[in-house]
């Protein structure tokens, strides 16, 4: 992953959790803040998982011994 592909999905997720939180805070009921949170904890993984696969693809493409 290139620096502008890296930035880009670093501002998404920033501003992701930055919504989430927002909701988390402003819900009036305790499961409505547990959803927002969850879902922050899904941006977190799933910002992990994809930044693990570029790293993959990016592995491979660079190992010599499987060209």
């Amino acid at each position: 992953m290139d620096d502008v592909e890296a930035q880009a999905q670093a501002e998404r997720t920033a501003w992701l959790l930055e919504r989430t939180q927002q909701q988390a805070q402003r819900a009036q009921r305790y499961p409505d803040q547990l959803f927002w949170r969850a879902c922050a904890n899904f941006v977190r993984q799933q910002d992990h998982a994809l930044t693990m696969a570029r790293g993959e693809v990016d592995g491979r493409t660079w190992d010599h011994e499987q060209w």
